[in-house]
């Protein structure tokens, strides 16, 4: 077989290539090498160019990793070196291309900004750090990050991060030789949404909405779905309250079949996988959330099964929640009666939580509005089944929404965000919208195992910084939109890696010291956040929606779980005072989501989940790797339970979420929650689940004080992973084995 350039100069062997790579990565492998070239020359055409070449090499190193994990970083080396030969060799040049032509891609107070400092930024990228990701990581950046035109792509990773840096800093070179530097080096991300548009003529960064459906009327309908499918196309994600909406019916009472939820969410289904065929970079998903008073709850959750046993999972943008109030769940526990009623006749129960909406509800009932009535237990079993059977509906609770919000004095928070993360108000004039970056925790572990919690301090106040910033010059998808920044400026800083961070720090997921290290990170984060917050009303004025917020009562949002604080880390007291003197900046701050594209991009697992595979490099690390192990971990789907020679303290490090009992999952959740503002994205995992399982999950869940109940549930080790907000644009499924 010969391989030709693609500028058709002289042919070259192939084995001759593969040496080259064998000399510079695999040398210890050569057995290996030779079954590369084999599947290599068996797959590939007669003639084949150097690019081919690239991506077929690249591919085969990458299907070697279940025999040793160093396969998938070749792999990551010969892509990344085929993707630089396409790629403009300087920041300069990608620059000029990206901002010239008859429509071009980045906008013009951008490329201003970029040509101010272009002789630093061009010195200052670092381009060997481009080859430290894996074979995964580059198809993802590829794929659905790196700008282009048409097939070309027109980036490096470097040049985004730079492009990040400029349009997160403003015209401050420091701040950007700052910010590029925990870029490069995979300290924190942003959402895809920001790293995809940053710098664009789309500018529409945001990655997180809310928003309720306006069914005042046909206008009202049409705009709603109008501004999700303009969220939808620039890649955000939304939480869909349609608790509103009308049920089916014909004057006599009788289902039409023309109308109401069913019809709305087949549209919505519809609208969602025409837009994710038509996006080149992904798009963001919609969840889709109701009351379960509402009469067609039996509709919706049918809809939530269907869609996923019959859909295809690679192009869903369509999901489903269930906002509980506490009402329901008191009634389910004592075998009680639960109504469902018009939501025409009952508008108020939208609007309130506690004992407001129990007082309207009973009311509601005494009148003779329901509609119709079952035992609250059979509802919350339907709710669970689908649970089950759909991968969904996710499960928030509304009363712990509002009682734990700093901004519920605006107004009821009848739904949460995308992945049942972000608690913002909103309504018809207003769409909630959040920004949002996570922080990648194993890079703040030291040689000996400790956590820098110092370091970390400084760098969510500089995240805090940038986001702001980027909210200031983002393109809104709407005006209802640009209303919720300018009342709340609503952030969601995130972690990920943290089971790899309790790992490098020596820790069992389900010690107390883990649960310890887990609450003192949120904290640092927490406080970080609230610091910056407060110093950047220097610059920005506090938001306008601070009087009258829990802030401004002067309580802090673990006051508000009924915590205090111990350990004396922080004074926080004295943060307390200087907000109540200054205001701060953001509404919310702190939000643990679903964050896909920075755990694919990272190799970190996402968010606060525990460990879905086994890290087979730190087996490596640990000199426990080789081929009767490898073997071992096969049979025993990754799991090194029941391996005689892995000591018994490795055993209990590298357990996995399914080896986890879910009690710890929760209580990982609830001794972080006084510290995180908004919510988290919780998931359950559970290989056969049973309804008297979930349901203790859920009742501990909701006894505890959590706002989330659930996202999802994860039933079976070989089930699919979306990748998620990164899933908030990332349309891409992972596969864990």
């Amino acid at each position: 077989m010969k391989v030709v350039k693609e500028c058709e100069k002289p042919f070259i062997d192939i084995c001759r290539l593969s040496s080259t790579l064998a000399a510079r990565w695999i040398y210890d492998f050569i057995d290996v090498l030779f079954r590369i070239i084999d599947n290599v020359v068996h797959s590939a055409r007669p003639v084949i160019t150097t690019n081919e070449l690239d991506k077929l090499l690249a591919f085969n190193c990458a299907q070697l990793s279940h025999i040793h994990p160093f396969y998938d970083m070749v792999g990551g080396r010969i892509e990344m070196g085929r993707l630089y030969k396409e790629t403009p060799p300087t920041f300069m040049e990608s620059l000029q291309i990206l901002s010239e032509g008859a429509t071009p891609y980045l906008s013009s107070s951008y490329v201003q900004s970029a040509y101010i400092f272009l002789p630093y930024l061009q010195a200052s990228i670092v381009e060997e750090r481009d080859f430290n990701f894996t074979y995964d990581a580059v198809l993802a950046l590829e794929h659905l990050y790196l700008l282009r035109s048409g097939q070309r792509v027109l980036e490096r990773p470097q040049y985004m991060f730079m492009r990040l840096a400029v349009v997160s800093s403003a015209d401050n070179l420091a701040a950007i030789m700052e910010t590029y530097e925990l870029l490069s080096t995979m300290v924190y991300f942003y959402s895809s949404s920001s790293i995809v548009y940053a710098g664009t003529t789309l500018g529409q960064m945001i990655p997180s909405f809310a928003l309720h459906f306006d069914v005042s009327s046909d206008v009202g309908q049409s705009d709603t779905l109008t501004q999700c499918a303009m969220i939808n196309y620039a890649g955000g994600s939304l939480g869909l309250g349609v608790s509103n909406y009308p049920p089916d019916l014909n004057d006599d009472g009788s289902e039409s079949g023309s109308s109401g939820l069913g019809m709305l969410l087949r549209v919505l289904y519809d609208m969602t996988s025409r837009i994710g065929r038509s996006t080149m970079h992904g798009r963001g998903r919609i969840t889709v959330y109701i009351e379960p008073w509402h009469p067609e709850l039996h509709i919706f959750l049918a809809e939530s099964k269907r869609i996923t046993l019959e859909g295809s999972t690679h192009g869903r943008g369509l999901f489903f929640g269930v906002s509980v109030p506490d009402l329901f769940m008191r009634r389910v526990e004592d075998n009680e009666t639960w109504t469902f009623f018009n939501p025409d006749d009952v508008p108020s129960l939208l609007g309130t939580y506690g004992s407001a909406f129990e007082d309207l509800y009973v009311k509601f009932e005494a009148d003779g509005l329901g509609m119709s009535s079952l035992p609250a237990r059979d509802v919350w079993d339907s709710i669970q089944f689908a649970e089950m059977e759909g991968l969904g509906p996710a499960i928030v609770f509304k009363d712990a929404m509002n009682r734990k919000s700093n901004l519920s004095h605006v107004g009821c928070i009848g739904f949460a965000g995308q992945a049942a993360d972000s608690i913002l108000p909103s309504s018809t004039e207003e769409t909630a919208m959040c920004n949002t970056a996570s922080i990648v925790l194993p890079a703040f572990v030291t040689n000996d195992h400790l956590f820098d919690y110092g370091r970390l301090h400084d760098v969510v106040k500089i995240v805090t910084r940038n986001l702001n910033r980027m909210m200031v010059v983002n393109s809104h998808p709407s005006l209802a939109a640009a209303i919720s920044y300018v009342r709340h400026r609503a952030l969601g800083i995130g972690v990920t890696g943290l089971a790899e961070t309790f790992i490098r720090m020596r820790l069992g997921f389900e010690s107390e010291a883990a649960m310890a290290a887990g609450r003192a990170i949120l904290e640092t984060v927490y406080h970080a956040a609230l610091e910056s917050s407060c110093e950047l009303v220097e610059v920005y004025g506090p938001h306008s929606s601070f009087l009258g917020s829990a802030l401004f009562r002067g309580e802090l949002q673990f006051d508000l779980w009924n915590y205090e604080p111990v350990g004396g880390r922080y004074d926080w007291n004295a943060l307390r005072n200087r907000i109540r003197q200054n205001g701060v900046v953001n509404g919310q701050l702190v939000m643990l989501s679903d964050m896909g594209g920075c755990a694919r991009l990272t190799g970190y697992t996402d968010g606060c989940e525990p460990l879905l595979r086994q890290q087979f490099a730190d087996l490596c690390e640990l000199g426990l790797w080789n081929e009767e192990l490898r073997l071992k971990l096969m049979l025993s789907r990754g799991s090194v339970r029941f391996i005689g020679d892995i000591p018994t303290d490795l055993k209990k490090l590298y357990k996995t979420a399914w080896e986890i009992d879910m009690e710890f999952i929760l209580q990982h959740a609830i001794k972080r929650g006084p510290f995180v503002c908004q919510s988290q994205s919780i998931i359950l995992y559970r290989e056969r689940p049973t309804r008297s399982w979930l349901n203790d999950v859920l009742r501990f869940a909701w006894k505890s004080g959590l706002k989330t109940g659930v996202y999802f549930l994860r039933g079976g080790k070989s089930g699919f992973r979306w990748a998620g907000e990164d899933v908030d644009t990332a349309d891409t499924v992972v596969v864990e084995v």
